[in-house]
């Protein structure tokens, strides 16, 4: 009873619990299934990639469970448990929900809506950075909306009734807006962000964290058929034109294991790493950390912008194919850079970031409203930027950290002293 108790209260979106599952679902779940139905080649290639990726992890969980992070954020000054002002909500709720839809025009007009096939011109234009960096209003508008509907039906206000039907008119708009698009990514956020608010807002609740990974589960077969429809007959129809279920279930579990199975590249990574010539995650950050492209226009393009040079590099890659972009994980970026030594290294010092930013934003302010609004964002953006290149999702971090903090000050009230 008192495991079942433990596992019934196991914080799921604390942010070293995701991110060690995440690391498990993305390194361990396609070879350790393949070993176990006899079908893996265990070579010294695998059998290196193994070894380096469980000390990886070893050293992540060290950095996150060590006692330092605790002694070190009581006595930071905690600036998130001022209430929200529910009067100047709607005001702050509007403009940001403006903004955010503009933001999605101009992506339609100038080709940057579709996931694959974006306007070149476009890329490389000087605001294209800042019409991408605000995108993430648009999951601002959500976590404002799911906040505010799920805290005032916990203190019993009637506002809610209100609040509710906002956000879930907003987050079916999300999900319309973003399934045209063939990206996964974009339909999953407001999905994760609804259960991160909720999660923390109201209670835990396991019954939604399974509808939930049933939908992302088929959300990865429909990427792959909107893409091209032709994947899908070419799994599931026979030549008597019927539905073949047993094939459609391994078109389904394929799209999800070939997508989310990081094992290779990383093999591929630590296996070229030392010629590929991209050991230059601390100048990146900076680069990616500086004035926008319409201010510094020589600006150059950051290692997540030329994702597609490298994943020919590594041979993952169809040299024909300019759209898809790939990124070494957050170890075989450390890899590349560092070494085996910067890897266990890192792995520790970004364990104990992730454990701070926990603490801060989540134990520290008492789950307040504020608090959960920062954190969910980093959250989301931590947990992708784990198959990304690092230096540009932190430094994005920190930008979108400066837009939420304003965004913040207007959505609280006045201190008592001030």
């Amino acid at each position: 009873m008192n495991i079942f108790n433990r596992l019934k209260n196991f914080d799921l979106f604390a942010l070293g619990n995701s991110a060690i599952l995440y690391y498990l679902l993305i390194f361990y779940l396609v070879p350790v299934s393949a070993f176990l139905n006899s079908s893996f080649e265990f070579d010294v290639n695998s059998a290196k990639s193994f070894f380096y990726l469980t000390l990886a992890l070893v050293f992540l969980i060290l950095g996150y469970f060590s006692g330092l992070p605790e002694k070190i954020i009581k006595k930071l000054p905690n600036f998130l448990k001022r209430e929200w002002n529910f009067s100047k909500i709607p005001w702050v709720f509007g403009i940001v929900f403006i903004l955010s839809l503009m933001s999605k025009i101009v992506r339609i007009l100038k080709g940057g809506y579709f996931h694959l096939n974006q306007d070149p011109e476009f890329i490389k234009s000087s605001f294209y950075s800042a019409v991408m960096m605000l995108k993430w209003l648009d999951y601002i508008v959500l976590i404002i909306a799911f906040a505010s509907y799920f805290y005032l039906k916990k203190i019993g206000d009637k506002r809610f009734r209100y609040w509710r039907a906002i956000a879930y008119i907003i987050f079916a708009f999300e999900i319309l807006y973003a399934l045209p698009t063939c990206s996964k990514l974009a339909v999953i956020v407001p999905v994760l962000l609804y259960l991160i608010i909720r999660w923390y807002v109201l209670k835990f609740d396991y019954l939604m964290i399974w509808v939930a990974a049933t939908f992302i589960f088929l959300l990865f077969s429909f990427s792959n058929i909107c893409r091209s429809t032709t994947v899908l007959n070419f799994y599931s129809v026979s030549e008597d034109n019927k539905i073949n279920i047993i094939s459609t279930g391994n078109f389904a579990a394929k799209s999800f294991t070939d997508r989310t199975n990081q094992f290779v590249l990383f093999t591929k990574t630590i296996e070229l790493g030392g010629g590929l010539g991209y050991n230059q995650m601390v100048k990146d950050f900076f680069v990616t950390l500086g004035p926008p492209r319409f201010i510094w226009e020589n600006k150059p393009l950051s290692l997540n912008a030329r994702g597609n040079e490298f994943g020919k590099a590594i041979g993952l890659v169809n040299f024909v194919d300019f759209d898809t972009s790939v990124g070494p994980t957050l170890p075989g970026d450390l890899y590349m850079n560092f070494g085996i030594f910067g890897l266990t290294l890192g792995m520790f010092l970004f364990g104990f970031l992730w454990r701070i930013i926990y603490l801060y934003f989540i134990k520290e302010s008492d789950k307040s409203l504020s608090g959960i609004l920062f954190y969910s964002f980093f959250w989301i953006e931590i947990i992708r930027g784990m198959e990304d290149w690092t230096a540009p999702v932190y430094a994005g971090l920190i930008k979108l950290l400066i837009i939420v903090l304003i965004i913040n000050l207007f959505l609280t009230k006045k201190a008592i002293n001030a």
